[in-house]
């Protein structure tokens, strides 16, 4: 990069052209610093300029390095040593990758994220995401939340023009980020399945994501999109309590998609116990077990150059009988929120926590009302915040959520009326 802005500057290696995309590649790099939004797609348009620079660079010295002068053409020797070197230096750069620790540092989350929007395969407006020991951080919220929705061809940004603002529409995403290492065991009874539940769970451990089907009536328990690069030497699986569904089964049917056909494949064990038979059609691959244990972990066994497994599907026999069932009280706290006259963004969270726990980042259109159900018993703190215009006049207000009763009407937010408090909703 130093020899490439040297030689550009020294000997005029800049086209017309070039020079706008320089200039504004300059622009974009300060917009990305002073911003701090420093995520993976930020830098792609960045790229894409910086190498059309490069490339008229590489072009200008090659037309200068045989100039004409006195009637007679002339080598100029620094110039053909800035023409060779550059793409010399580019292929050395691509082969000995010294920043191949930094690409991956984007690179990962991209992959991880990628991977729970196709366990999700729903462009939902409310989703619940739970870090469990051994798993990587998990990405901000919003970022998840948007990301999910453009993956899933939903729209992520709606503008509300009377306010100059392109904003996302009635989300809400619940995280935990269990800096605690809770287990899923401490999870578990918050997630208890009942008719028409369609809320969407996501559980991320140190290879999976799943997302827990909650519907009752649903055949349907698990979807896991595996992370391409943790660790494959096994994969633990995490149920919701079986009992609570309406298929009475004695077994699970399990299929597993791979990225190419598994040939080579040379046993499965689930459980501790061996799988004895297994069919294969096409990429996937299926069984079944009697195992009815709410976490256990699945093995794979197959040569190092096999197929990358990619999904794991888990359910109940389509033809298993239906129960009728009482469905028991579910833990957690309840919340309904009314906005006002005005579109409003609000978060609630566990006051006063250092290490963000727990949290929900959500919008509210005008008049419009939500209601959820928080994998949490101690919500402490509703922070909100209008749409207004002008940023200077933006309100804030606050409330207490820790004495709220279950049967209180919907809380209305954005209805500003006493003294409001300081509240910055920066992604990053």
């Amino acid at each position: 990069a130093a020899l490439f802005i040297y030689s550009a500057y020294k000997f005029r290696l800049l086209s017309q052209i070039g020079v706008c995309l320089f200039v504004a590649l300059l622009f974009q790099l300060l917009c990305v610093l002073y911003t701090g939004r420093a995520d993976p797609g930020m830098w792609t348009l960045v790229g894409l300029i910086f190498w059309m620079v490069m490339t008229d660079v590489i072009v200008m010295a090659f037309k200068k390095v045989r100039a004409k002068q006195d009637n007679q053409y002339v080598w100029n020797r620094a110039l053909l040593f800035v023409a060779v070197a550059i793409p010399f230096l580019v292929l050395i750069n691509q082969t000995v990758q010294p920043l191949k620790r930094a690409e991956s540092h984007y690179r990962r989350p991209y992959q991880s994220s990628q991977t729970a929007y196709k366990a999700i395969a729903e462009g939902a407006e409310r989703v619940v995401v739970i870090r469990l020991p051994e798993a990587e951080e998990l990405l901000h919220p919003i970022a998840f939340w948007l990301g999910n929705r453009i993956y899933n061809r939903e729209p992520s940004l709606s503008l509300y023009p009377e306010y100059h603002q392109l904003l996302f529409k009635n989300m809400n995403i619940e995280y935990h980020n269990n800096p605690n290492y809770r287990p899923f065991s401490h999870f578990s009874p918050f997630l208890i399945p009942k008719p028409g539940n369609k809320e969407v769970v996501v559980v991320k451990n140190r290879n999976l994501y799943s997302r827990i089907f909650l519907d009752s009536d649903n055949g349907r328990i698990v979807r896991a999109g595996v992370i391409p690069y943790n660790p494959a030497d096994f994969f633990p699986l995490n149920f919701p309590d079986l009992s609570k569904y309406h298929k009475q089964a004695s077994e699970l049917e399990f299929a597993l998609t791979f990225s190419r056909t598994p040939n080579n494949l040379k046993k499965i064990f689930y459980g501790g116990e061996e799988i004895a038979k297994w069919n294969i059609s096409g990429k996937t691959v299926s069984f079944s077990t009697k195992n009815l244990s709410s976490e256990n972990n699945l093995v794979i066994q197959q040569p190092s150059n096999g197929p990358q497994l990619e999904l794991i599907e888990v359910g109940f026999p389509t033809d298993s009988p239906s129960r009728f069932m009482e469905h028991d009280f579910i833990p957690g706290k309840k919340i309904s929120l009314a906005a006002s006259e005005i579109p409003c963004r609000y978060k609630i969270d566990e006051a006063a926590d250092p290490l963000q726990d727990f949290g929900i980042y959500g919008t509210l259109d005008a008049q419009k009302t939500v209601s959820f159900r928080i994998l949490n018993n101690n919500p402490r703190e509703l922070t909100f915040q209008g749409f207004e215009t002008n940023r200077k006049e933006q309100k804030t207000g606050k409330m207490d959520l820790s004495h709220l009763a279950e049967e209180n009407r919907p809380l209305r937010i954005c209805d500003f009326h006493e003294n409001n408090h300081s509240f910055s909703f920066r992604t990053q």
